[in-house]
């Protein structure tokens, strides 16, 4: 969500960029920029050549700990440039990675679903509760 904005630009991003969380209590997090914009010092942004946007988002994803581990400071914890551009991606062929992002994302459903199940039974659980209690009273 934009919720700056600047009339002097210094880093501009493109739509489709990742972004990723370099400065601050959310180092690590990453997402898909949606429109042009620019960025300050606390955001990263990721552009690969030879592979596919969501295969690289969901690596990051997978790395969101480990960067979380790496970050250094006390009133402004970090990450640099290098903890970034020097991760090991074994890297395969775009066929390969458009297979593994549709595998993910269905199996990505399947988790909100569950999530909403969940969701979904502990509302019932404590409309449950509830109605024993009264009934006991």
């Amino acid at each position: 969500t934009i919720t700056k904005w600047t009339e002097h630009p210094k880093v501009l991003v493109s739509k489709g960029d990742i972004l990723i969380t370099v400065k601050g209590s959310g180092v690590g997090k990453v997402n898909i920029l949606s429109e042009d914009a620019s960025i300050g010092r606390q955001l990263m942004s990721i552009r690969g050549l030879a592979i596919h946007k969501s295969f690289c988002y969901y690596y990051l994803l997978s790395k969101v700990t480990l960067f979380q581990q790496l970050k250094v400071g006390i009133a402004i914890p970090g990450i640099g440039r290098d903890d970034i551009l020097n991760q090991v991606i074994a890297l395969p062929p775009l066929d390969e990675q458009l297979r593994i992002i549709h595998k993910i994302d269905e199996l990505m459903v399947l988790c909100d679903e569950l999530e909403n199940h969940i969701e979904n039974t502990v509302h019932y659980s404590d409309d449950l509760m509830k109605a024993i209690i009264k009934t006991a009273i």
